[in-house]
């Protein structure tokens, strides 16, 4: 299972998933932005929501979804 964790996710948001994993015995395959969620606010702080999706959700998604190559569902 895909998971991209874009690094500002709440403290519960991480709990949750962890709890699930164990529960359901899930396969997370996490994918982490090029940047850190620290990095990203150093440089732009709380601002440019397009680039920030781009940066920080798409980008890590469509390189997990290519490493990953989940079989197309017909």
């Amino acid at each position: 299972m895909l998971w991209v964790d874009h690094g500002f996710n709440r403290p519960a948001t991480y709990r949750f998933a962890d709890e699930l994993t164990k529960r359901l015995n899930l396969n997370f395959k996490p994918y982490l932005p090029r940047l850190s969620a620290a990095h990203w606010e150093a440089r732009h702080g709380e601002t440019l929501p397009e680039e920030f999706s781009a940066t920080m959700k798409l980008e890590p998604f469509e390189r997990g979804m290519r490493e990953l190559a989940p079989a197309q569902l017909e």
